[in-house]
């Protein structure tokens, strides 16, 4: 599974949602630096993640482990 989402991850979400994922996710940062980092709201960083992470539920590469 956990190649699958790297997979997903890798292929089904646009540059910025994977930038911000990672840097949410996998560097441990709050949405406020993310935001400060990146020059955007802290809205914008929000609804980025949230919308890849949708993408990334709806993805073929993990459906069937859902």
């Amino acid at each position: 599974m956990k190649s699958s989402l790297y997979e997903a991850i890798d292929e089904d979400l646009t540059k910025r949602q994977k930038e911000m994922i990672q840097m949410y996710y996998f560097d441990d940062m709050v949405m406020h630096e993310i935001a400060n980092e990146l020059g955007v709201t802290k809205g914008n960083v929000s609804t980025t993640i949230k919308r890849g992470l949708n993408r990334i539920k709806k993805s073929k590469k993990i459906k069937k482990f859902l």
